[in-house]
């Protein structure tokens, strides 16, 4: 029986002796979880999906819950695909509406997919794909909601009301400058056009049986929007999707980990010496840090903030 987890009032959490001030960039201090902003008010939903019981993305999800209440005015919802009943509680309380969801092509991606990816990866990173479908079976007509990946980090308000993408807007994944491939990973999601999209999309998704490692710059999702929708996406502002690898920016209103997630950063900013025999998964991640690792340190600063004050409740 699917379930429908309600907001309910938030648990009270002082504090005052914890001071969110990144180097160069000041966060809102407050002094409660109760005193997150709660007018409900012209508030544009955004939602964020998860599947499975992982840890590290259960904790990356309520930082990404706890930078947004402090900064923004959005109205959280999660597309949730498991079983973790205290993570829902917590969100829950925490003022996100939980929708329990599976991708709805689910049993035909078991069959076809051959790729790299686990199928447990594959139903969390696909989850996003069926937003417009899943929003309408749950009665939610708003035609522009905002996605965003849960390893993000919110550091400002966000303010997209003359932003009217005709399938969805994006911003730029690894060149700062080059919108010919865009990041997934915070999209503004028309939800009319791309549910009148979404069978098309489906068929592409089966055609290429789940597999877009071809496609570069991570398979799966991105590469499937990248492919299907290719030239049809509007740009979307860097500053919406920052990449620690394009430096430090104070104007930046999300932030995103996308590939070295925050406990990756640590683990290398500590131990900063590439070894031959090193796994792979590492070596990437030490690429990409050593891009720039001053902003990955400041960044990851801020994100431990966000992270202590979970660990107070």
């Amino acid at each position: 029986m699917v379930r429908y987890y309600q907001s309910v009032s938030l648990t009270q959490c002082r504090l005052s002796d914890l001071t969110l001030q990144g180097p160069s960039l000041s966060i809102p201090k407050i002094s409660s979880f109760q005193d997150f902003p709660l007018s409900k008010e012209n508030r544009m939903k955004c939602v964020f999906t998860l599947a499975g019981s992982d840890v590290r993305y259960a904790e990356m999800v309520k930082v990404l819950v706890v930078s947004a209440k402090y900064v923004s005015n959005l109205e959280l919802y999660c597309l949730y695909d498991g079983d973790d009943e205290s993570l829902v509680q917590w969100l829950s309380k925490s003022g996100v509406v939980v929708l329990p969801w599976r991708v709805s092509f689910a049993a035909d991606m078991v069959g076809r997919y051959r790729g790299t990816k686990s199928i447990q990866f594959c139903l969390g990173t696909y989850l996003c794909t069926d937003i417009p479908i899943a929003l309408r079976y749950y009665g939610i007509s708003d035609e522009f909601v905002l996605y965003v990946d849960v390893d993000t980090v919110f550091l400002g308000d966000i303010d997209l009301g003359g932003c009217r993408p005709k399938y969805f807007a994006a911003p730029p994944d690894w060149d700062i400058g080059d919108w010919s491939f865009v990041s997934v990973g915070v999209m503004l999601l028309n939800t009319q056009t791309l549910l009148d999209s979404h069978p098309a999309f489906m068929q592409h998704l089966r055609n290429h049986a789940y597999d877009f490692d071809f496609a570069g710059h991570g398979g799966a999702d991105q590469g499937a929007w990248n492919t299907f929708y290719h030239g049809l996406w509007d740009n979307l502002g860097p500053e919406y999707d920052w990449k620690p690898w394009w430096g430090f920016n104070p104007k930046a209103h999300i932030v995103h980990f996308s590939g070295p997630k925050p406990r990756d950063v640590r683990a290398i900013l500590i131990d900063p010496v590439e070894r031959p025999n090193d796994p792979l998964s590492r070596k990437i991640n030490f690429f990409v840090i050593k891009q720039n690792p001053d902003a990955y340190r400041r960044y990851l600063h801020i994100w431990e903030k966000y992270h202590r004050m979970i660990e107070c409740q």
